[in-house]
């Protein structure tokens, strides 16, 4: 490579960063099957972990609704939100709790609140997703999803598009049976 000119490997370097700036649409068909063997389960959860990675903070800096904003937008412009919607709903506690992370992550930022709220139709399917995930939760008592699941209802509730009151989903579930 050394003996390339200063303009092809720049020209090399640039493709290479391009390329690698899609390669998590490279995963998403990991995301997008319904197997549930353990080798596809491995899959879809590498994969989750690559999003989350990326979606998570550098260092150990505390996170804030501004981190990764570049991460955000280019996830708002793929199917991640439906990807993980869809795992929330049918996967293991472990995925279900890295792609309620993806998707609290993308609701800090205030683009993915609004892209989230834009539409009723996506904003209910949030909504819904987390509904379907409260009542799982009345069985399997499982307290990393519920700490995701109510950060996720309060983040919704500072969109005043449709403000959902939290209290309305959780506490009657919660105290149920």
């Amino acid at each position: 490579m050394l003996d390339y000119p200063p303009l092809v490997q720049y020209l090399f370097y640039d493709l290479l960063t391009r390329s690698l700036a899609n390669l998590p649409l490279l995963l998403y068909p990991f995301l997008n099957t319904t197997s549930k063997t353990r080798p596809f389960e491995y899959l879809r959860l590498t994969s989750l972990g690559v999003i989350g990675a990326l979606v998570k903070p550098a260092g150990n800096e505390p996170s804030t609704p501004t981190d990764n904003v570049q991460v955000i937008n280019f996830l708002l412009t793929t199917e991640i939100i439906p990807l993980c919607l869809r795992i929330m709903q049918h996967g293991t506690e472990l995925s279900k709790t890295v792609a309620i992370f993806i998707v609290q992550k993308i609701l800090l930022d205030e683009m993915g609140l609004n892209y989230i709220c834009h539409t009723y139709e996506r904003f209910y399917a949030v909504v819904n997703v987390l509904q379907i995930m409260v009542q799982d939760l009345v069985q399997t008592q499982a307290v990393r999803l519920l700490k995701h699941v109510v950060r996720c209802y309060l983040r919704l509730s500072d969109n005043r598009r449709y403000a959902p009151d939290p209290t309305l989903y959780i506490y009657p579930l919660l105290t149920s049976g």
